[in-house]
């Protein structure tokens, strides 16, 4: 019986001791016709980390709740690429909230338009804390996927909404090519035999 006991304590703190993870993080893209949000969820032991690493920790010492949270978003801004259609999409008005576990950011977007061919998605931040992942999300209008980026990608992914472009002409290309071979080789060795 205690034993029992002492297995599910120990399960249940494992649980409550990856709730609320600093190697992890979600970026969630919403688009519809009209507007366009990136919500980002960030461990705040993990902002910390990547800053401490990435500033040093002097430098963070004396800073105010104003200038951190400025740290924060800069940091994010440089270490966020989102392209779609080969088109940039910049990070500029937004806010942030700090919290004890957590800090959540908010960027407003131009909206997105229908029929998208390719969406590049590139997130190294926080690769300074080590076995990092980022969880990232889109829904625009009714087209939806996510993806792990991690260093197992190079903290980067490809969706393609509508699905991925045709291999069809190099498939095509490359068989006339394998005929015309198959011809050229008949054609000399035919050649030979009548010569």
């Amino acid at each position: 019986m205690k034993r029992a006991l002492s297995v599910i304590i120990v399960f249940l703190f494992s649980v409550v001791a990856c709730a609320h993870n600093p190697l992890s993080a979600r970026y969630t893209l919403v688009s519809d016709k009209n507007a366009c949000v990136l919500e980002i969820s960030l461990s705040q032991d993990g902002i910390n980390q990547a800053l401490i690493n990435t500033y040093g920790k002097d430098f963070m010492t004396n800073m105010d709740s104003k200038a951190f949270k400025e740290l924060i978003v800069n940091y994010i801004k440089e270490h966020f690429d989102l392209r779609i259609d080969n088109r940039k999409l910049e990070l500029s008005e937004g806010g942030i909230r700090l919290g004890g576990h957590q800090t959540d950011l908010k960027f407003v977007l131009d909206p997105i338009k229908d029929n998208i061919k390719i969406i590049e998605v590139a997130i190294p931040a926080f690769k300074e804390n080590g076995e990092h992942q980022s969880i990232f999300s889109y829904t625009i209008n009714s087209l939806h996927d996510r993806a792990i980026i991690s260093s197992r990608n190079d903290y980067q992914t490809v969706f393609y909404p509508n699905g991925a472009p045709s291999r069809l002409p190099w498939l095509v290309g490359g068989f006339a090519g394998l005929i015309a071979i198959i011809i050229a080789i008949y054609l000399i060795r035919r050649k030979r035999v009548t010569a």
